[in-house]
Formats: structure tokens, sequence, C-alpha cells
């Protein structure tokens, strides 16, 4: 055995856990069927997810990896009266339906853990919408964000309660993404800071990466 064989093999042992524990697949959901987690990025990039689907990067698994074993050690070994981990649900709007799973459930929140490499000055755009849509799905009116710094370990708490203009926002973005898989016609793209680690960054067209918000 040399260094190649081993490297190889440990980016192996990432990319099943990876496999393990990523609980759906966008290219195996029927179009009336969206998920929460791909409306709250760009909705060319979910619409290829859908229609040419790609296997991540090895160096991207490896990172998602590290934020699933963040989430599986919180849930784990997290304990407290009724709480649910992992909850599944769904609501019904227009044609289609808005599929979510949730971190941690109690009776009156939502608790959403984001690993992250630094701890921003307050939520991500895109987080809140996810945790936002959550609370509609499982009818909770107060939720947290809890941020993981992964360098050096220091844990942030954010607290949200629910936004109507958020969850507008986000149904009109399941809205497009819905109407151009019906049509099978690409949507626009999005541009942002992650349009360089896109797998579809070559089907897209994009030279270069335009930033229109920060994220």
């Amino acid at each position: 055995m040399d260094k190649e064989v081993v490297r190889s093999l440990v980016y192996k042992a990432f990319e099943q856990a990876y496999r393990e524990n990523h609980y759906y697949d966008p290219s195996e959901l029927p179009d009336n069927i969206l998920h929460v987690s791909e409306l709250t990025y760009c909705a060319r990039k979910a619409f290829y997810q859908r229609r040419n689907p790609r296997p991540l990067s090895r160096e991207k698994t490896v990172i998602l990896s590290f934020g699933n074993a963040g989430h599986y050690f919180v849930e784990e070994y997290l304990e407290y009266p009724g709480l649910l981990k992992e909850l599944v649900g769904y609501i019904e709007v227009d044609e289609f339906e808005i599929h979510g799973q949730a971190d941690l459930v109690l009776d009156d929140s939502i608790a959403e853990i984001k690993t992250v490499s630094r701890i921003p000055e307050e939520p991500f755009h895109h987080h809140l919408l996810q945790l936002n849509a959550y609370l509609k799905i499982f009818e909770r009116s107060k939720g947290f964000l809890i941020y993981i710094d992964k360098r050096r370990g220091i844990i942030e708490v954010f607290e949200h309660t629910f936004d109507n203009n958020l969850w507008r926002e986000l149904i009109e973005r399941a809205r497009r993404l819905y109407k151009a898989l019906k049509e099978n016609k690409e949507p626009e793209p999005e541009f942002s800071p992650l349009c360089r680690f896109c797998e579809f960054k070559d089907l897209c067209g994009v030279k270069e990466v335009i930033v229109i918000a920060k994220g």
C-alpha cells in the first residue's frame, strides 16, 4: 500500500458517510415535490440537480461530511423533554408540495444546526429562509439558528420568529423552480460567491463569479 491508496481509501470513506447521511436525492423526486433546501439557493443549480445530476467533488464531499458530523454529535447527545430529531413534514402550495426535514423540533420552536468557518454577525439569508419555512411547515412560531464555528469551537445562537415576507419569498422561489421543471426550461442563474464551487458552472456558462449578494 502507498500514500495514494491511503488517500483514496479516506476519500471513499467520506463519500460513503455522505451517502448514508444525506436523506434525499433531488433527481429522484417528482417535479411536484420540492424540498426546502433546494429552494434556498440558485434555482438553476436546483434545476440541473434534477435534470443533469452530477456527483460532488471529493473535496466538497469531505467539507459537507464534516457538517453532517456536527449535526450528528449535537442531535445524538442533545436531550430535552419532548425533543424530536430530524422531523420530516410538508405543506401543499398551488400544484406542488414543499417538503422539509427540521433538525430539532420542540413543542413551541425549531432549531437548525449550521457548521461554519466563522460565526456571522447576523444569520445568513438562505438559512433564515430555510428555518422560516420549517416554522410554517411544522406550525411553530419561534426558531433558533445554531452556528458552530468549526475552527474555534465557538457556538452562537440566533433567535427568529416567523416572517410572512420570508415565506412569500420562498413560495415565489418554489413557483419559479416548479415552472422551470414543468416546462423543462432552465431558470435564470443567481450569481453569488458560491458559483465558483458549483458542479454545474460549465453547463451554466458562467465565466466569472458576479457577486450580487453577500453569502
